[in-house]
């Protein structure tokens, strides 16, 4: 299988949004060459070998495949779990609050 033209590109956006949504560092830790082959639809050894020849991606001192620049260009991405801890916290505190209010509100009026 060719990885030039739209099979490279299309799998190369497959890794981007797999990252996104499962490794927001860009760190691409705890899967293999071959298991990232299989999610990029692109079954071909040269393709990861092309893109850190691209310099898309590289491997880390942890011998781990890593989205090159990441951090520069998903800020957005990298930042997504602290915010949504800081959500979940947020909704805790405030509906935690609403129903104990409630709570007390229609205990005192029974």
């Amino acid at each position: 299988m060719a990885i030039h033209g739209s099979d490279g590109a299309i799998g190369l956006q497959k890794l981007w949004l797999f990252a996104a949504n499962h490794r927001q560092s860009g760190v691409l830790f705890d899967i293999t060459d071959e298991e990232i082959q299989f999610l990029t639809d692109v079954n071909a050894p040269e393709f990861l070998e092309t893109l850190c020849r691209l310099n898309l991606l590289h491997r880390n001192p942890d011998n781990c495949l890593e989205i090159t620049n990441w951090g520069q260009h998903q800020s957005w991405v990298i930042g997504a779990p602290k915010r949504s801890e800081k959500a979940k916290k947020a909704a805790e505190a405030r509906w935690g609050k609403k129903v104990e209010s409630w709570g007390e509100n229609n205990d005192k009026k029974q």
